[in-house]
């Protein structure tokens, strides 16, 4: 494995230049996955019932497809079922369970208080347990209890990492200090990671050997390379990146896969994403032959993050004063908004684009799209038109020129007046 992720970092190099049931949609790297538009579909409503345990794809000792339990809520319904960390769950009432994302569906169709069979893998003991599901809290509750758990294991994995150290268990050590990683991800600290991931590079520089590369590591390093090969559009690379960012939550001590996930990153426009990923690279190997080359690209990013800085504060989800919603993506130069609940009355579906084109500085140009409602509209032009927008922000405001009304003959669908105007696109959140 160590000899193919070279192999890895050579290729992408060639390129130019995130709960409590949880249940486990990883974030893996700390404020570094993109986002993307949505697939058509509804947005996805949390689960009502709670499970407690975070997961991620693993597999048993006799090839099974399981779910490696990463993380234990204390006092959640599955750490008092009696389910422990490392543990490889198989089912749950009576569901096949590989993922978190599978774990969150059972969730979905479970209630509170219910009484649900779950079976898993301890090692090489067959385990049937009973958990009472519980309540899931109102999201912003269950966001910052979770943020808090995994911040405090993530210290107290750190301190064991280093006691271990200085005991001489590198074992001891590396594992602690892959915990510590991992919980840091999952609080989205990139602080305490980088600290984490130090701690782990000096452990592998004392042992002077790695350990070996996880079933689930290396399977997630190939589906990515996979994924690179044919790779054609956005969403290729933001897929690949995920891979990689999946393969770093099995192994965090790998370094190369941060390396591999960096370049996609910035590949697919996410600057400050990548230059994170990269700076983590160099804290697990700064000895690298690369370093010097690894350290100008994370200048090159640092620069276009600036650039991006300005407009960051609009990337977001925002409710449309007609009704609907829309989101705002920044890849690069390339800002674009679109639908993410259409507008009463229109034919818009999710993933329409509303407003897309490029920014430099404080300015934008592009093109905005100008959705009809009424039934004479529809008749007479579709049910959309495009038109140039240019504007930019102004103080706390993104401001657009664009078409604000069109006026036409309803008979001949002739078009007496196209108005343009100057309006209030955007305020920053908190901003009056």
């Amino acid at each position: 494995m160590a000899a193919l992720l070279r192999g890895v970092g050579t290729m992408v190099r060639s390129w130019p230049h995130c709960g409590w049931a949880v249940v486990g949609v990883l974030v893996l790297l700390a404020g570094c996955v993109p986002d993307a538009p949505p697939s058509g579909s509804a947005p996805v409503q949390p689960p009502a019932a709670l499970f407690g345990a975070n997961v991620g794809p693993s597999e048993t000792a006799a090839g099974a497809p399981a779910a490696r339990v990463y993380f234990l809520m204390p006092g959640s319904p599955a750490e008092t079922a009696g389910v422990r960390e490392g543990d490889q769950i198989l089912t749950v009432a009576g569901h096949p369970v590989t993922t978190g994302e599978e774990l969150l569906a059972v969730m979905r169709q479970s209630k509170p208080d219910e009484m649900v069979p779950v079976v898993l893998m301890r090692g090489e003991e067959h385990v049937e347990l009973k958990a009472k599901l519980g309540r899931r809290p109102p999201e912003a509750e269950y966001a910052r209890a979770w943020r808090d758990f995994a911040n405090q294991r993530s210290a107290q994995e750190l301190a064991a990492a280093a006691e271990a150290e200085r005991a001489g268990d590198h074992g001891a050590a590396l594992a602690h200090g892959a915990q510590a990683a991992r919980a840091a991800f999952e609080s989205s600290s990139v602080a305490a990671a980088n600290e984490a991931l130090a701690q782990i590079g000096a452990t592998l520089q004392a042992a002077r050997a790695s350990p070996p590369v996880p079933p689930e590591a290396e399977r997630r390093n190939q589906r990515a390379l996979a994924i690179l090969r044919n790779a054609s559009a956005d969403s290729d690379n933001d897929r690949a990146a995920a891979e990689f960012g999946a393969a770093i939550y099995a192994a965090p001590w790998l370094a190369d896969l941060y390396l591999n996930r960096g370049l996609v990153l910035a590949r697919a426009g996410f600057p400050q994403a990548a230059a994170t990923s990269l700076r983590q690279y160099l804290l697990l190997n700064p000895h690298a032959a690369d370093a010097a080359s690894v350290r100008g690209k994370i200048a090159e990013l640092e620069v276009a993050s600036e650039d991006q800085t300005p407009w960051l504060a609009f990337v977001s989800d925002w409710s449309v004063q007609q009704g609907g919603t829309i989101r705002m993506s920044l890849r690069g130069h390339t800002l674009t908004a679109y639908v993410l609940t259409p507008q009463p009355d229109t034919d818009q579906k999710p993933g329409d684009r509303i407003c897309w084109g490029t920014v430099h500085g404080m300015r934008f140009e592009g093109r905005c799209t100008f959705w009809f409602s009424t039934d004479a509209a529809k008749t007479c032009f579709g049910s959309k038109r495009e038109y140039e927008a240019d504007g930019g922000i102004t103080g706390n405001e993104l401001q657009l020129d664009t078409i604000t009304n069109l006026n036409f003959n309803t008979a001949t669908c002739a078009i007496n007046t196209e108005t343009r105007g100057h309006r209030i696109w955007l305020r920053k959140r908190g901003a009056s």
